[in-house]
């Protein structure tokens, strides 16, 4: 969504849905689950690949058999397989304008956290706290930096904020050797 909004060609389209991988292999033939952090489902379209992924929801409350995650002694996530509602999977994506969600039902933008003005006013903003979510998973910093180079977008100083601070001790404290970025 966020390249067409531009006006940019998209490299690809990301879908999602409330099924889960395995009711998604059900329905399609040429379908393979992949990954292990975040269980995927590949559907083959003659050459074309189309990735399908469940909405996720929070780490908290009681787990099924079929959903499971898993963090580091750090906060750094493992693996995260909790299925949930859009609303929640808006709430777990990293940046505010990679969490718009076109719907094919009534040809309308869903935006849960703000996307739309992030976009509109050129803004990368980490959804919710930036130190929970850079700790959840370190590339986030990295992706804000290329994020904002690629789009021409400036980076908001609530998310710029907790990475701003390069020292040794900051960084080793937040992310132990060992820690990959």
């Amino acid at each position: 969504m966020r390249d067409l909004l531009l006006g940019k060609k998209p490299k690809d389209f990301d879908v999602t849905t409330n099924a889960t991988p395995e009711q998604v292999r059900k329905l399609f033939r040429n379908c393979r689950l992949v990954g292990r952090r975040f269980r995927l489902a590949h559907v083959m379209f003659g050459p074309e690949i189309i990735e399908v992924a469940t909405f996720r929801g929070h780490h908290e409350g009681n787990v099924s058999d079929r959903t499971t995650s898993q963090r580091g002694q750090n906060g750094m996530l493992l693996r995260d397989n909790i299925f949930g509602s859009i609303e929640e999977d808006a709430q777990r994506r990293d940046f505010t304008i990679n969490s718009l969600y076109y719907s094919v039902a009534d040809f309308t933008v869903r935006d849960y956290v703000g996307g739309m003005k992030d976009l509109k006013d050129g803004v990368i903003r980490l959804i919710g706290n930036p130190e929970t979510r850079y700790r959840e998973d370190p590339v986030r910093m990295l992706r804000a930096v290329r994020f904002a180079a690629k789009l021409g977008m400036r980076i908001s100083p609530e998310t710029a904020e907790p990475s701003a601070d390069p020292t040794p001790g900051n960084l080793t404290e937040r992310y132990p050797t060992g820690t990959s970025v």
